[in-house]
């Protein structure tokens, strides 16, 4: 391993540590109670099984409980896996509103991970993190389609900003699926409680 990367790599781990630390059990919302940004509010509107379910994915275990503590304290769900596999075995691909997820572990990395799911057909939008950037592969997920590409140690908002955008993403997402299948509904006859029903998925 090349010295500057050695160096990187333990600032990384050092600065996990401690977030980590801060993090491990608050409860959903303690960081916005403090007035952090005004966002408490729309931490609170979250809090019910309707929020969106962020899965993080990373093969250290101080990185998936500092980042699961940050999404839950913005109000959101939040599960986390240590590797590729254990997220593609898991039930949590279908409700699952954006991935967060390392690039380099064990098994699938995290690019490949992109590719499986998109052969798939699945769109759901993803979130890069690494401590070993690399343009190439930065430039390779950005043009498939993901999020964000952030080096590690990342600041939280960063973070936050590109979560923000993946959601909104989703949510579009969610919202042209639920037409297309409400105009197919339409053209095969559907009445009025079918209709009602994808209005209500759209929403």
């Amino acid at each position: 391993m090349r010295p500057e990367l050695g160096a990187n790599l333990a600032q990384f781990t050092a600065f996990t540590r401690q977030r980590a630390d801060r993090w491990r059990g608050s409860p959903p919302g303690a960081r916005l109670t403090s007035g952090w940004n005004g966002r408490l509010g729309h931490a609170l509107a979250l809090m019910d099984k309707k929020a969106p379910m962020i899965s993080i994915i990373d093969d250290d275990a101080f990185v998936r409980v500092a980042t699961d503590g940050l999404v839950r304290s913005l109000g959101y769900r939040a599960t986390t896996f240590a590797s590729a596999e254990d997220y593609l075995q898991s039930d949590r691909i279908n409700d699952t509103s954006c991935v967060i997820t390392d690039v380099q572990m064990p098994g699938l990395s995290g690019v490949e991970l992109q590719s499986v799911l998109l052969a798939r057909g699945n769109p759901t939008p993803m979130i890069f993190i690494t401590a070993f950037p690399e343009e190439k592969v930065r430039r390779r997920v950005l043009e498939a389609g993901a999020i964000g590409f952030l080096s590690k140690p990342f600041d939280d908002e960063h973070l936050i900003e590109h979560l923000q955008t993946a959601l909104r993403s989703h949510n579009a997402a969610g919202c042209a699926r639920s037409t297309a299948a409400g105009s197919r509904a339409i053209a095969a006859g559907a009445g009025p409680a079918t209709l009602a029903r994808f209005e209500g998925d759209g929403a």
